[in-house]
């Protein structure tokens, strides 16, 4: 490739940014069109479309994992195990974002379970009313009263009012405080506060009976909740809605359902551990008020206010060794207890914990918490997955082995215990068999005195740690704290957006006819400018740009001999001159790519400039298949150059005179049904030889090239090609094809181009000459 080449290959991938702007000004009207269009779209939704507002509310949920600075109730939760304080920021967002959180928070605001919505002069446009509501609805029990049915209710004057179920017809007209029946609805219009007539009067409005199942479901998909830092645990809730009023109370209420729940939760396990330890109350009590009472009566009865030294010593190991038997009978119930409810329970989240009552096994506590902690996790998830999800199984499988885990701890510590029990009933025997040797007062006091002092340990002992729970359950304080509450003052205007709106519609105003005008061109298969054939054939000669004819004329260049137009038929043949001088008789061709070029009206007005000039010129019509000469001559068909080369005619027979000085025609003659035969017959090198001795100028009209082979014929025996070109109609495959005709025929062919009419039309003008090519080279193949 030369560098002559890699110019012309640059040149043409190089963006024409001229040609652009002069189609952009030649269709300046469509960018008008479609600005108008675009900014009244603009203006329709800006005024059709709902006011959307954006409420929000930051929460700091508290995460004391790494909290080193508990003091107070806080320390005494963390000591009795009551709770778990670490935090999972992650589970605290499923939870605030579940269904069930948003049904119990929907279900508390009463003021949402029926919307109102005012309709205003747009009958597209339907605002909500929250609050000042003139009027309220109290719908009648007894009957149905569907929900996600509007009802419509419009005020005609004062306060009487009619009443539709959707598109059904009104009911008669009512009063307000006067009970309406309607299909299957019944309800009465109380005023309220913001009552006014005038206020009323006139305004329809739509209420809608809402099903809290849907309104819960819709809450729970638009609020958004996400961490503000990921190395905080600050959460930033938000929602939208028609009401920067309605949606911040729901924020609110979401944030006090959120807080009260787990405040219920942590205070469920202090609540469990205290009934756990009022149940071995409640039967002990009455054994310690007869213990102490059958210990007095003997002391008073025997008259035995004391013992001696050795009854003593022997009485106070026996307390020892009963307050540890105490303690292990209490550790002993627990355990059971705590076997009990593994086996029948399936949450573990409100187990009472063994620091409660005393119990400092390690193993057991860090079993216990993470099961309490994988149970919680396992219910979050339950909120937002499906009981086939792999995560959840997963979690499953994880809770079973923890469970067996603490079951074979629970089973090994019942073992345990039973054996230290058991040692001190052999230690409290031992004593038992030293006491008998005393006296049997002596003896009697100290029985007496072990009862008693066994259950009055025991029952001291759980009486601490009951209110030990009860300081923790009092000293509970919620996870969550406020941080900045939902305000309606601070809500965001999310839609419409006007500036926003008429800048979008003022953008696509002026993209959307340039895409088409660019994506027009792009896809435009037809040669639209010279410069897309000079340019791309710098080796081709170019003889002359015709201006396209506006006369309804055929042959203008003799009815108007001083136009532009006859002036570039002359430039042409000046040109022409240049090419062939010296010859004493000239052959040119006229051909194009396809029909509609222009190549016959070429041909004729070119051989009437040639007759103006004093040249004996013959104009032949070798187009046999779609002959047209005769009838811009207004000469007859029946003879010509079919019959001539058939061998049906003669020379003189095939010629004829026209109105116009020193031309003759030739015409095509009857339709043959072998034009390409006789077109390379003899007879035609016969024809051409005899013309040539009686003409000067020789202008052949032959088919269009691209459809059929005829003039290809004959492209040895002329002088000149002129290849004709129509900007607008002339493919861009001609491109291709003159580089070919080049090639072959050298300075034997050159190009002549019929100008586009700028003032007709691009689309109108492109539509009908695809529509006449079309039938007009369906006719050649035809024939």
């Amino acid at each position: 490739m030369d560098s002559r080449e890699i110019e012309q290959l640059l040149a043409e991938e190089t963006l024409d940014f001229k040609k652009y702007i002069n189609l952009v000004l030649r269709y300046w009207y469509w960018f008008v069109i479609s600005l108008v269009f675009c900014l009244g779209l603009a203006y329709i939704a800006t005024r059709t479309t709902h006011n959307v507002y954006q409420v929000d509310a930051t929460i700091l949920i508290r995460d004391d994992k790494n909290s080193k600075s508990n003091t107070g109730a806080e320390a005494l939760l963390s000591e009795l195990s009551l709770v778990n304080n670490t935090k999972s920021i992650q589970n605290e967002i499923g939870i605030i974002k579940s269904y069930t959180i948003a049904y119990n928070t929907i279900k508390e605001l009463e003021s949402f379970h029926t919307t109102y919505k005012l309709v205003g002069s747009s009958t597209f446009k339907q605002n909500v009313v929250y609050k000042d509501i003139p009027f309220r609805i109290v719908f009648n029990s007894a009957y149905e009263n569907p929900t996600g049915l509007d009802i419509t209710v419009e005020f005609t004057d004062g306060d009487n009012f009619i009443a539709k179920v959707n598109n059904g017809d009104f009911s008669e007209p009512k009063s307000i405080g006067q009970k309406v029946v309607i299909d299957n609805f019944a309800f009465t219009i109380l005023p309220t506060a913001c009552y006014s007539e005038k206020v009323l009067s006139g305004k329809t409005y739509v209420i809608t009976r809402n099903d809290l199942n849907t309104l819960a479901n819709q809450y729970k998909n638009k609020v958004t909740v996400n961490l503000v830092d990921k190395n905080a645990s600050l959460i930033s809730l938000s929602t939208t809605g028609q009401s920067a009023d309605q949606e911040a109370d729901y924020l609110n209420k979401l944030i006090e359902v959120y807080v009260r729940q787990g405040l219920e939760e942590k205070n469920q396990i202090a609540k469990n551990t205290i009934d756990f330890i009022d149940n071995q109350l409640f039967g002990m009590r009455d054994s310690l008020q007869r213990a102490e009472i059958q210990l007095r009566n003997f002391r008073t009865s025997n008259r035995i206010l004391d013992i001696d030294k050795e009854s003593s010593m022997l009485l106070d190991k026996l307390k020892d060794l009963q307050t540890s038997k105490a303690t292990a009978e209490i550790n002993q119930r627990y355990f059971a207890y705590l076997k009990n409810y593994l086996h029948k329970r399936d949450k573990y989240s409100d187990v009472v914990a063994p620091y409660t009552l005393g119990i400092a096994d390690v193993q057991l506590v860090n079993l216990l918490n993470d099961l309490t902690q994988l149970s919680s996790e396992r219910e979050n998830m339950k909120m937002s997955v499906k009981q086939s999800n792999p995560a959840l199984q997963q979690l499953e499988v994880k809770i079973r082995n923890v469970k067996e885990a603490l079951m074979e701890k629970v089973n090994s510590l019942i073992a345990t215990n039973k054996l230290s029990n058991d040692d001190i009933d052999s230690q409290i025997n031992k004593i038992e068999s030293n006491i008998s040797s005393l006296p049997v007062n002596e003896q009697l006091l100290i029985n007496k005195t072990k009862m008693y002092d066994l259950l009055d340990k025991m029952y001291t002992y759980l009486l601490e740690k009951k209110s030990e729970a009860s300081i923790a359950k009092a000293s509970n304080i919620s996870d969550c704290k406020i941080v900045d509450p939902a305000l309606p003052i601070n809500a965001e205007l999310k839609q419409p957006k006007p500036k926003m709106n008429y800048a979008l519609g003022f953008i696509l105003g002026l993209l959307i006819p340039l895409i088409v005008i660019i994506l027009r061109d792009y896809f435009d298969n037809k040669i639209r400018s010279i410069k897309d054939l000079t340019g791309k054939l710098p080796n081709v000669s170019m003889l002359a740009t015709l201006d396209h004819s506006q006369l309804p004329v055929d042959i203008p260049v003799i009815e108007r001999p001083k136009s532009r137009l006859s002036e570039s038929f002359r430039a042409l043949r000046t040109n022409i001159n240049y090419f062939v001088h010296g010859k004493k008789s000239i052959t040119l061709l006229t051909t194009s790519l396809i029909s509609g070029e222009g190549k016959t009206f070429c041909a004729s007005n070119l051989a009437a400039i040639y007759a103006l000039s004093g040249k004996r010129t013959l104009l032949i019509g070798l187009d046999l298949r779609k002959p047209k000469i005769q009838k811009m001559f207004e000469q007859t068909n029946h003879h010509g150059m079919s019959g001539y080369l058939s061998e049906q005619g003669t020379f003189d027979k095939a010629l004829m005179t026209t109105s116009i000085s020193n031309l003759w025609i030739a015409v095509s003659g009857p339709i043959p049904p072998n034009p390409s035969e006789l077109i390379g017959s003899p007879r035609m090198e016969q024809f051409l030889a005899e013309a040539r001795e009686q003409f000067d100028c020789i202008i052949i009209d032959t088919p269009p090239v691209g459809i059929v082979t005829d003039a290809r014929i004959i492209f040895d025996k002329v002088d000149l090609v002129l290849f004709v070109t129509r900007l607008g109609v002339s493919p861009k495959e001609t491109v291709e094809y003159c580089k070919e005709l080049h090639a072959n025929l050298g300075n034997k062919m050159a190009l002549v181009i019929n100008d586009f009419d700028s003032k007709k039309s691009y689309s109108s003008y492109s539509k009908y000459h695809y529509g006449y090519n079309k039938y007009y080279q369906s006719e050649y193949y035809e024939n």
